[in-house]
């Protein structure tokens, strides 16, 4: 719970900021990131399934940890 707290206040900071220092915009595949939420989220449950499918490789211009974060929230 910590953690989700933690990250809902950097979103919210890079918000209030207009994006600031914090992220590092660059192009980013959204398969990796995805697939690096799905790592993440797989490690934390406890008696849930969880599914990944992936299609198409789709790129876009961001801050891969950043996504990592709203994907998990």
């Amino acid at each position: 719970m910590g953690r989700l707290i933690d990250d809902l206040l950097v979103l919210a900071r890079n918000d209030a900021a207009g994006l600031g220092e914090l992220v590092k915009l660059e192009p980013v595949s959204l398969d990796v990131i995805a697939n690096e939420a799905y790592r993440t989220a797989s490690a934390l449950l406890e008696g849930q399934r969880l599914s990944l499918q992936t299609r198409d490789e789709v790129m876009v211009h961001g801050d891969g940890d950043r996504l990592v974060q709203v994907m998990l929230i």
